[in-house]
């Protein structure tokens, strides 16, 4: 089960574990596609699904990829200290380094 796996990883407490997922989707309807977006949400803590993030993806991935608006892409929180955030995989490096750039500002930990 992806969401299984996902909040696992995120739930780890190795030190070598990553305060950012990022998982490289498809792009399309496929009811794969939401299938893989609602099993991300249920590893987001409860009203931490993060928008302003996947418009990030999205308006980072529309030059690479036009295909990527067709992408259900998510964003959101896990344990306030995970970032889990799917993104198109044709603008997967695009994007990676649109999220390093986000993350490089101070920002105040999610509560």
């Amino acid at each position: 089960q992806l969401s299984t796996a996902v909040c696992s990883f995120a739930d780890s407490k190795e030190p070598r574990c990553a305060a950012v997922l990022v998982l490289l989707g498809h792009q399309g309807l496929a009811e794969s596609d939401a299938l893989t977006a609602e099993a991300l949400r249920q590893c987001f803590d409860v009203g931490r699904e993060a928008p302003n993030v996947s418009d990030l993806m999205l308006r980072t991935a529309l030059p690479t990829s036009p295909l990527s608006m067709l992408s259900p892409l998510v964003a959101g929180y896990r344990n306030g200290r995970c970032l889990i955030a799917s993104v198109p995989a044709e603008a997967g490096s695009d994007c990676s380094k649109a999220l390093l750039e986000l993350l490089k500002q101070p920002t105040s930990s999610p509560a």
